[in-house]
């Protein structure tokens, strides 16, 4: 939602499931627009859909998580066939070289299933230092993270959850 805020984006093309426990078909989130921008600093794409897994995230553990039952889950499949950017977040602190195999590792998953897209799709692995350097772009989900993880927030500084404890 900041990253579409900070380039002029409609916030109704971002699509997130706060309910992490339900069942998605491979989608833990998306954003889809047309117009300007053609892409963003952390966005490669007018169509991205996201995977979050809070666990480490091998090459396998990466490319297992585009199939179920032995296909590419339905939704995977459906965004990346009309263009979508996949991206995987993990917690795992990764560098360059890892998150190419797991690049590779999903990429020749796509490829034994003879995926359309399989050579063409833009895939992204952003692991804990890429998403650390994407939140501090924006004093909002600064505030927010140093909440969740209970550090001291700068003096003054609220979160619009905290005001809500104040009569």
């Amino acid at each position: 939602h900041l990253e579409a805020r900070r380039f002029q984006i409609n916030q109704k093309s971002v699509e997130v499931a706060l309910n992490i426990n339900v069942p998605d078909g491979g989608e833990d989130g998306s954003i889809e627009w047309q117009g300007s921008p053609a892409k963003t600093d952390y966005l490669p794409g007018q169509f991205v859909f996201f995977q979050n897994k809070a666990s480490h995230m091998t090459p396998n553990k990466c490319a297992n998580e585009v199939v179920h039952k032995g296909k590419i889950k339905p939704r995977v499949h459906a965004a990346l066939s009309e263009g979508a950017a996949y991206i995987v977040f993990t917690t795992s602190l990764l560098n360059g070289m890892q998150k190419k195999k797991c690049t590779l590792k999903i990429r020749e998953t796509f490829e034994d299933h003879s995926a359309p897209y399989a050579s063409s799709v833009k895939i992204a692995i952003y692991d804990a230092s890429t998403i650390e350097g994407w939140v501090n772009q924006d004093v909002a989900s600064i505030t927010q993270v140093l909440e969740f993880v209970g550090k001291p927030i700068i003096p003054g500084l609220k979160t619009l959850e905290t005001w809500r404890e104040y009569r």
